[in-house]
């Protein structure tokens, strides 16, 4: 390789490493910090409301049967928001925002305009742009007033708000470390690390399904230190990373852990891994519609579904697991 090739490599490495350094830590997405999350209109269907604006997922939606609409996030504390981003969703270009306003507030009634936008266009499916704002001052209300393209109906995907640090003396959360991955049943894997700071807000933890590409992600609680993953595929290696995030950025990244889900049937047995309870339970009934206890004369069961491989209105493959009480009193 030649020393002029060597020195743009070098340059190229440096500029990335600054760049991505500085994001971390001046930078974090507010809506992940804990808040409230409200709408002008709650006509959404199932599983389409408002909560999932802000749920880290470009495959849920917000909608509703309007053209236009406002939605506000209200954070636990005032923050400098200094950009922000939209995420189209899965169909229909025409309901996608094309004008909008972005709005800071500190009572709810009285708003600053921050950032406006007409005639925007989302030409793909699940597309995130990115926008800034010269904002400098500190907010605890963020409102965005949609118009979409046309029609009676109005959604997106995904809301962030980007706030940079307020330049005092706090600092980004030390990593979480020590992830560990284990798959429970057909459907679910959980999650454990190891908490290394003392001032993180919450945890993001991030799926992949090689390694790489990290296109599902959620948020807990600080001071947490497990989560279980439900709802997966069969037969399927997962990827999994955290990091923790407070107002002033976002810790390093945990290790890379993965697992991969058994199979839909359930197994004979199952250790549990729930708080307080660590019991090796024995599968005593199963079909592939609906899992019910049977009933033992002279012996209460405390039902467990762990191991629902899909929806309740699916036709899903389950299994009912038991543990046992205490013998009935007449």
């Amino acid at each position: 390789m030649s020393t002029h090739n060597s020195f743009i490599i070098l340059i190229a490495l440096c500029i990335s490493f600054i760049f991505l350094s500085g994001y971390a830590q001046g930078e974090t997405d507010i809506t992940d910090l804990g808040g409230q999350i409200t709408a002008q209109y709650y006509d959404s269907p199932s599983g389409e409301g408002i909560g999932k604006v802000i749920d880290n997922s470009v495959y849920t939606k917000y909608l509703t049967f309007h053209s236009s609409g406002w939605i506000q996030f209200k954070a636990d504390s005032k923050a400098v928001v200094v950009k922000y981003t939209i995420t189209s969703a899965n169909d229909f270009p025409e309901r996608d925002p094309k004008d909008w306003t972005l709005k800071g507030s500190n009572d709810g009634s009285n708003w600053t305009t921050l950032d406006f936008h007409s005639n925007e266009d989302f030409p793909s499916r699940f597309q995130k742009k990115e926008f800034s704002s010269t904002n400098s001052t500190e907010f605890i209300f963020y409102r965005l007033e949609m118009v979409n393209n046309s029609g009676g109906v109005l959604q997106l995907a995904e809301l962030e708000l980007w706030a940079s640090s307020d330049g005092g003396s706090g600092t980004a959360p030390a990593a979480p470390s020590s992830l560990i991955a284990i798959a429970t049943c057909g459907r679910q894997i959980n999650l454990s690390w190891s908490d290394n700071s003392i001032n993180e807000s919450r945890f993001r933890i991030e799926q992949s399904r090689d390694g790489r590409t990290w296109s599902w992600s959620t948020t807990v609680g600080k001071n947490t230190t497990s989560y279980f993953n439900t709802g997966l595929s069969a037969l399927t290696k997962y990827y999994y990373r955290v990091r923790a995030k407070n107002s002033y950025g976002n810790s390093g990244y945990s290790n890379i852990t993965s697992a991969t889900t058994t199979s839909d049937t359930p197994p004979e047995t199952w250790q549990e891994h729930w708080s307080g309870h660590n019991q090796l339970l024995t599968c005593v009934y199963y079909n592939d519609d609906v899992a019910v206890p049977p009933i033992t004369e002279g012996l209460q069961y405390e039902p467990f579904f762990p191991c629902i491989t899909h929806d309740p209105d699916d036709n899903a493959k389950r299994g009912c697991y038991v543990r046992t009480l205490e013998k009935a009193t007449q």
